[in-house]
Parts: C-alpha cells; sequence; structure tokens
C-alpha cells in the first residue's frame, strides 16, 4: 500500500485580513520603488483658508488660473490642480489664504512594490529571532550553497523565487519541470492549487530584491523537486526526488516540510544513504500535537524540527517526543506563494489610503474606481440615485451584512466601503444564495469618518489576492533551520555535513526545562552562533558560577553569585525538591537576581549556570531558601491627642517591632468607628493637626507600617477639643 503525505502546514485564518499587508510593509520601500514614485502630485495643492471655503476665495484663486478639485470645508481648505509653482507663489499672497502645500502623493503599500522589513511584530519575525539578520549583516547570506526542496510544486516565476531559482525535477509526471499546478476540487466547488513549496522555498531563501519578503539564506541557490501534489504524494515519488536534489544537483541541504504517520524500512535506509553522501536532511516533526514524530522526521539520521512562535513559545500543535532535534518559528510566518493565490490585498483610496479588509465571500478587484456616495446605515430607502455605478459608503450596525450589501447591489453599486461603528476595524462575512457579491471592504470608524466628509470624491476600492501570504505549521518551521545551515556551510564550505550539524546544535539557545527536552529539542536555532561556530569562533562552555547564596524574605528570595568569565547571562533555576528538576525562573545578565511571588513556608532549591557562545557551563552548587511571612507588626502605644488654637497635637510611643518606615494618622467625629486617612508621614512620634475646627472634638489613632507595605492594628484611641 502506498504511504501518502500530509502537507504539514495550517493556515493562519485570522492573519489573512489584507491590512495586515499595508501596515506591515511600511518603511520597507525600495530604491527603485522610491525613484518611480513621486512624493508630490504634479501641480497639484492644497489651500488652506482662514475664514474657511467660501465662492469669494474660490474666485480669487480660479482668476489666478488654478482650477478646483475638490472641497474640504470641515478643515478650511481645497485641493486645485494645474497650478504652477508662481501661481501657488501667488496664491499664498491672498491675506486670506492660511497656507498652500502641494498634495503629497500615496501609494498602495502592498509586498508587489516593498520589500517587508524583518521585525518581531510581522511574519518575518523568524529572521529577528534566529539571528539571521544579524548574520546578513557581516555578508554572510547562503552565496555558493546549494539549498534542496522536496515539496509541492514551485512557482519559479514568482519575483521571491526566479533570482535563485536554478532548476528542478517532477517525480509526479517524471519531467524537469516542477512548476505548481492547480486543479478543480469538486468536493469544495471551487479551484485549488499548490502553494506550499513556494512558502517554504520563500523562507530559505526569498530573493533581496526590493520587492516581497526575504529569506534566510537569500543569495543560495534553490533545486526544487516536485515530489506531491495537492493531495499528497508517495515515499517513492519523495525519494526519487530527493535523490535527484543530492546526487544531481549536489544540494547540501534537502527540506522536506512533509510527512506521514507511518515508518518504512525502505526509506530509513535510503535517508541513511543520503547522509552517508554527504547531506543533510531536514523534516517537519508534525502538527497533530502528538507525543511522537511523523516520519521522515523520525529518522535519526534526519533533523527533526519543531515550531515556536515569535515568543520562543512552544505551538500546541508541534508534535513532540524522542527524537525531536530543534525548534523555529513556524506561527504566523509570511512567505511567498503563486500570484493572486495568497492573502488579499486590501485598501481604499482617495487622496490618502486607507488600509482595510475584504468581506469572506465578497468578489475581488484589482481596482473599482468611482465616486463615493454616502448611503447612512445601508438601509434600502437611504441609497441616492447617485450611488448607481459609483461606491457605497456604509456604517456598519443595525442590518446584516448581507441586507447591507444586497440593498447596494440593487442600488447599482459597483462596490461597498463599510466602516465600523465601534472602534478599530472588523471582518465581515457575506453569504447567502446569491452568485456573487460585489467587491465589499470593510475601514476602521476612524477612517470612515474621514471618508464620510470625503462623500462625493473619486475613490479607488482594492481587495486583490497577491504573492504573499502568512501560514503556520511545522513545515514554517523547518525552512528556517534549512536556512541556517545554508548559512553556516556558505561561511565554512570545507565542514562536513555532521561538523556543520553539530554547529547547528551546540548553539541552539534552550528553552524549556535545562537542556535537552523533548518539547523544544535542544531549543531554538540560532543562525548567528551557527556561523560563528562553523568559522571556527566558537569557544568552550563557561565554568559553573560560584558562591551562590540564598536569602529569604516575605515570598521571595535573592540570590547572588560569583561572576564566570566569559559568560554573557545566567539561568537562575529553581525545584521544590532537592536536586531538581530544575525549571528556568530568570535569565539575568548580572549577578543577582531576585525571584518574587514566592508562597510562604515552602523551601526553594536553586542553581545557576552561566551561557555563552560556548554553550551552557555545568550547574552551581545547590542552595535553597523558605520564604516567611514577618511577624505581626505591633501597634503604636501611649498615644495622647492636646488641644490647643486650632490646632491638635498627637504624641505616642513608636512600635516596637523592627522595620518601621511609616505612620499613618485617622481621624474621626465619632468615637470608635468613620476613622479615615489624616496622613501618612515619615516614622515618628507626634504630628499636629491643623485642619480642625475649633469647638468640634476629633478621635484619632495611630498605626505602623513597613517598607513591605504591611500596617499593624490602630493604636489606643485619644481625643481633643481645639479651641
Amino acid at each position: 500500500m502506498k504511504h501518502r503525505f500530509l502537507i504539514l502546514f495550517v493556515m493562519a485564518l485570522a492573519a489573512l485580513g489584507p491590512a495586515v499587508v499595508s501596515a506591515q510593509a511600511q518603511g520597507g520601500r525600495g530604491i527603485a520603488n522610491s525613484r518611480m514614485r513621486p512624493d508630490f502630485s504634479p501641480g497639484e495643492y492644497f489651500v488652506g483658508f482662514r475664514a474657511g471655503v467660501s465662492h469669494e476665495n474660490i474666485a480669487a484663486i480660479r482668476r489666478l488660473g488654478a482650477q478646483l478639485k475638490s472641497r474640504f470645508p470641515g478643515v478650511k481648505a481645497v485641493a486645485i490642480k494645474g497650478a504652477s509653482n508662481a501661481v501657488a507663489q501667488a496664491i499664498a499672497r491672498n491675506p486670506r489664504v492660511a497656507y498652500v502645500e502641494r498634495v503629497p502623493m500615496r501609494y498602495t503599500l502592498g509586498l508587489e512594490d516593498e520589500q517587508l522589513v524583518p521585525a518581531l511584530n510581522n511574519g518575518l519575525y523568524g529572521l529577528i529571532t534566529t539571528r539571521a539578520t544579524e548574520t546578513h549583516s557581516r555578508g554572510i547570506t547562503g552565496a555558493g550553497i546549494n539549498v534542496g526542496v522536496a515539496d509541492t510544486g514551485v512557482d519559479y516565476n514568482h519575483p521571491d523565487i526566479a533570482p535563485n531559482y536554478r532548476g528542478g525535477i517532477d517525480t509526479i509526471w517524471g519531467d524537469n519541470d516542477p512548476i505548481f499546478e492547480f486543479a478543480f476540487d469538486e468536493d469544495w466547488n471551487e479551484w485549488v492549487t499548490e502553494t506550499h513549496g513556494t512558502h517554504v522555498a520563500g523562507t530559505i531563501l526569498a530573493a533581496n530584491n526590493t520587492r516581497g519578503v526575504l529569506g534566510a539564506a537569500y543569495s543560495a541557490n534553490l533545486y526544487h523537486a516536485r515530489v506531491l501534489d495537492m493531495w499528497g504524494g508517495t515515499v517513492e515519488t519523495v525519494m526519487a526526488g530527493v535523490r535527484w536534489l543530492v546526487e544531481e544537483a549536489n544540494c547540501k541541504v534537502v527540506n522536506l516540510s512533509l510527512g506521514g504517520a507511518a515508518p518504512s524500512t525502505t526509506e530509513q535506509l535510503f535517508f541513511e544513504e543520503m547522509r552517508s553522501k554527504g547531506a543533510l536532511i531536514v523534516c517537519a516533526a508534525g502538527n497533530d500535537g502528538g507525543a511522537a514524530l511523523i516520519y521522515p522526521a523520525g529518522y535519526p539520521t534526519n533533523i527533526a524540527v519543531g515550531a515556536v512562535d515569535a515568543n520562543n513559545a512552544h505551538a500546541s500543535w508541534s508534535n513532540t517526543g524522542t527524537g525531536l532535534d530543534i525548534s523555529a518559528p513556524g506561527v504566523s510566518v509570511l512567505s511567498s506563494v503563486p500570484d493572486t493565490w495568497g492573502m488579499i490585498e486590501s485598501y481604499v483610496r482617495t487622496t490618502q489610503t486607507f488600509s482595510s479588509i475584504s468581506f469572506w465571500g465578497a468578489s475581488t478587484t484589482q481596482g473599482i474606481t468611482g465616486i463615493i456616495v454616502d448611503c447612512g446605515r445601508g438601509f434600502a430607502g437611504q441609497f441616492p440615485p447617485a450611488v448607481a455605478g459609483n461606491i457605497a459608503l456604509i456604517q456598519r450596525g443595525d442590518a446584516t451584512f448581507v441586507d447591507k450589501v444586497t440593498n447596494a447591489m440593487n442600488a447599482g453599486a459597483t462596490a461597498v466601503v463599510m466602516y465600523n461603528n465601534a472602534p478599530g476595524n472588523f471582518e465581515g462575512v457575506l453569504e447567502g444564495t446569491l452568485p456573487y457579491w460585489i467587491p465589499s471592504v470593510s475601514v476602521s470608524d476612524t477612517d470612515g469618518a474621514i471618508l464620510l466628509g470625503q462623500a462625493g470624491s473619486s475613490t479607488t476600492v482594492r481587495a486583490w489576492p497577491i504573492a504573499w501570504d502568512i501560514y503556520s505549521g511545522t513545515s514554517m518551521a523547518a525552512p528556517h533551520v534549512t536556512g541556517a545551515l545554508a548559512l553556516a556551510w556558505s561561511a565554512n564550505p570545507s565542514l562536513s555535513n555532521t561538523a556543520v550539524e553539530n554547529c547547528l546544535f551546540t548553539t541552539a539557545r534552550d528553552l524549556g526545562a535545562v537542556g535537552y527536552d523533548t518539547t523544544f529539542g535542544r531549543g531554538l536555532v540560532d543562525a548567528y552562533a551557527a556561523v560563528v561556530a562553523a568559522e571556527g569562533g566558537i569557544p568552550p562552555p563557561p565554568a559553573a558560577p560560584t558562591n551562590l547564596t540564598a536569602t529569604a524574605s516575605n515570598a521571595q528570595v535573592s540570590l547572588s553569585w560569583s561572576a564566570s568569565a566569559s559568560a554573557d547571562y545566567y539561568n537562575v533555576q529553581r525545584a521544590t525538591v532537592p536536586g531538581g528538576p530544575y525549571l528556568i525562573v530568570g535569565q539575568v545578565v548580572g549577578t543577582g537576581f531576585t525571584d518574587t511571588g514566592l508562597t510562604n513556608g515552602v523551601t526553594y532549591y536553586y542553581v545557576v549556570a552561566a551561557v555563552s557562545l560556548g554553550g551552557v557551563s555545568p550547574n552551581s552548587s545547590e542552595v535553597s531558601a523558605t520564604p516567611t511571612a514577618p511577624p505581626p507588626l505591633a501597634a503604636p502605644t501611649k498615644l495622647t491627642a492636646t488641644a490647643a488654637k486650632a490646632k491638635v497635637t498627637l504624641k505616642w510611643i513608636q512600635s516596637v517591632s523592627s522595620g518601621v518606615t511609616q505612620n499613618r494618622i485617622y481621624r474621626s467625629t465619632t468615637t470608635g468607628s468613620g476613622y479615615t486617612l489624616r496622613a501618612t508621614i515619615t516614622a515618628g512620634t507626634s504630628f499636629i493637626d491643623t485642619s480642625v475646627t475649633s469647638g468640634v472634638t476629633y478621635y484619632y489613632r495611630v498605626t505602623a507600617v513597613r517598607s513591605s507595605g504591611q500596617e499593624s492594628a490602630y493604636s489606643s484611641q485619644a481625643s481633643a477639643k481645639p479651641r
């Protein structure tokens, strides 16, 4: 029986909102695009008036030869066109004019035009957390290394893939063209395609070309084997593709973001053979959330990769178990997919561009332009005749999305822009029996208010699938490891595959339990450290810290130790039984740490280990401490109150308890009750109350307070009546 392979990724449905693209692409514009895109619209200016837009002011502009383009009475301004610089200067000299400024250009912030800059808050966070970008800054980008991807077909014409694509094979069809394919899925009644292989390839080596995304080893050579179609493949097709990649294309590293539950003796022997030929095979661990690896990740000769998120937390669906080697970013990873098969880029553009989210079920459009017309809340009687052939602006609320868009279509609108009736943006879904829905997008409440002020202006609505998308899965984690290996190997091409693997494993940053564990393996892949190791720059691990001491206090333990030479930081580890198992409770650069939030009366055991590029030291000697609550705080005694004209003088004997830092004075006009805080003072033995009324009897009590905030009981009561 043939073994069918599952494609190991999970669509990040929440991330499909297209506004992410425009928001993330800010600041990433390439040089070529900045040259092609002017900052200002030629001959167009905004004119702001001191007293507002009036017929007289507009007439004055027209007499100077300028043409009125748009009015913005709410901000006392108009837009003009066809004006030379001299005309603009003449307008500015009019005493009724507050300012004249050029009209700035705004452009779509899509990945077709911009290269996303890696950051911790976008889909390229993996390049930051694995320190691949630090490797790039040293000029090490994977050049000269052949990387193989055995997967579904690839879009080798993709702008992020084409510069590094060198050739391929298709073991499904038996030819040399691994291009992705698409087909009609009768079960879902829609067209489907192979996007997975292109996404994996982009994560490894998407080109540094001012467009789209950036791969971990963006100068490496890509050889691609199409070994799966949209519904999977067999062990035979996978093995044939990997053999070609290793033996014919001379690939140093091969990525396999695929797998299945059943092992195969033939397959295991095959991968041992590929290892003997000098290759490294990187495999996805699986997305079942189970405690066993799938195959071929489960074979000892291959590198098995689990997934973590941007915070280096284990992904709940990532498989664990014996044999897991390493972890890498695999949650919400942005990469390339075939053109028009990615996330939907959506925006609304007038004289500025507003990020939007396309409704699920709505038609897509590369751009519909028309006049934007205010249609209230989208009830049937709220659509002016002018909306026919134009764009309906509708506020969310009081009716379903389907009803609002249906009413817009009945009124002849070509697109719908719906703005929120609450802060922020939202996602809408269109369902029903209509054969199609017109393009419909949502914008935030604040953007909707701006658009409402621009009703009557020319507007363009775009909602179009692009060539990039966000996926999650161990399929997305494995390419980060493949890219790191390519970087390390390019730093020292003479190394054997075992030596490069050792560079990867010995420099991984420990996560979870100290040392190897079956949840994270050896820890998070560190591309920069692996490169340094490949260059021969990894020193031995630091010595264990010495002189560890532990001092307990209320709900906390304070630790200190002597520094270890060459340590970059220290792992502070805690257990509740002698000898462990220990959990890391802190990672600090200095030689002290306070562990807070502990339970008084429980004994805690601590060790500290030093960490450097060379690895993790042995643990220090163990120390223990038992947090205890401080003893009860005694109240001040012998409180007296002496009245005088418009004041009361209080005196007392301070609490006999140690650690008193403050006193609190409480006052009431009723004996024995109703006390309110009158003052908090530095610890002392007297206080003068001048906020009193003659003839009123005041009752006082005093407490003592420790620096921890612990407060004593009341002192005895004292009273006085000021004259």
